[in-house]
């Protein structure tokens, strides 16, 4: 279903490019955005973590997407739109500069934002603050071109668990929900209960490592 989706993929992948090669975890002059990690990108998919849509200069503006996490959690959301070259190839402008910005779940509170210009992309990172909906918006700083595509994909990373809270999924992935347990939230007097429900229609399983 993604294979007539460039702008799609290129921000699953770039959401993805997790290891830290050297420099800027974002934005670096030797590994761009990071090193690919080929399981994560799978996982996005499986997640459907991913959007696509068309867009043009009459476009409603900003684009909203939400993203819920679990404070502490490491948060990865990148943009992509496609240009657009004459019939010829002899020129292949971006029609539009568009920009990313994240807030909190009020929609007002800012948390991060990439603003960068001259390219097709956008990447912001962060962590999560407090377990919420986080709010990103898609704005066009500028648009003089014609009609495009925008893909758009987030990466939540190991989902966090903490005391007292819960992890749902109605529809879990065939790779299943990766759960990541940080020692600094837990207590002594802290004991691990786990269990899960599923439909008899399905199998699913429960490891713990």
């Amino acid at each position: 279903g993604l294979s007539d989706k460039p702008e799609v993929i290129r921000s699953i992948i770039m959401a993805t490019a997790l290891h830290n090669i050297e420099g800027d975890q974002r934005l670096s002059d030797k590994d761009g955005v990071g090193g690919i990690d080929a399981s994560a990108a799978i996982a996005i998919v499986e997640r459907g973590d991913w959007s696509d849509e068309f867009i043009s200069s009459s476009a409603d503006f900003p684009k909203t997407r939400y993203v819920y996490a679990y404070a502490g959690e490491q948060v990865r959301i990148v943009i992509n739109w496609l240009s657009n070259p004459n019939a010829s190839y002899s020129t292949d402008m971006l029609p539009a500069d568009l920009d990313l910005t994240v807030y909190r779940a009020d929609g007002s509170t800012f948390v991060q934002g990439s603003y960068s210009f001259g390219n097709n992309f956008e990447i912001v990172v962060f962590v999560a603050p407090a377990t919420e909906t986080y709010v990103f918006k898609v704005t066009a700083f500028n648009y003089s071109g014609s009609g495009t595509w925008l893909g758009t994909a987030w990466w939540r990373g190991k989902y966090r668990i903490a005391p007292d809270t819960g992890n749902f999924s109605s529809d879990a992935p065939p790779l299943g929900h990766h759960l990541s347990v940080y020692p600094a939230s837990w207590g002594q007097g802290d004991y691990w209960r786990s269990f899960a429900i599923r439909s008899n229609s399905s199998d699913h399983d429960l490891e713990l490592y």
